[in-house]
């Protein structure tokens, strides 16, 4: 457990197994997924939710471009970014 944050990363082997060899399943869209590769996408996410936030924060990312108007675009933008900022997952803070 990562005292810091309070997330669960699971060992550094396990992580790499199932990033390496499941990786599509958080690369592809939600709306693109099976219900068993979404079971599975989920299962793993229990397991390492620090990918399971990164995921969910990229999913928020493209909702947001797919219904945001001109009128409240910026300040919906703005809001994702301060979620990203005040998140765990370091790698979506330094695509900042």
């Amino acid at each position: 457990m990562d005292s810091k944050n309070g997330l669960k990363l699971g060992s550094k082997k396990e992580g790499m197994i199932l990033r390496h060899r499941k990786q599509r399943l958080f690369l592809r869209a939600k709306e693109e997924l099976t219900e068993e590769e979404e079971q599975e996408r989920s299962q793993i996410g229990r397991r390492l939710p620090l990918l399971e936030h990164a995921w969910q924060m990229k999913e928020s990312l493209r909702d947001w471009y797919a219904t945001a108007m001109q009128e409240t675009a910026i300040e919906q933008l703005e809001e994702w970014i301060d979620q990203v900022k005040a998140s765990a997952c370091d790698p979506l803070k330094k695509a900042l």
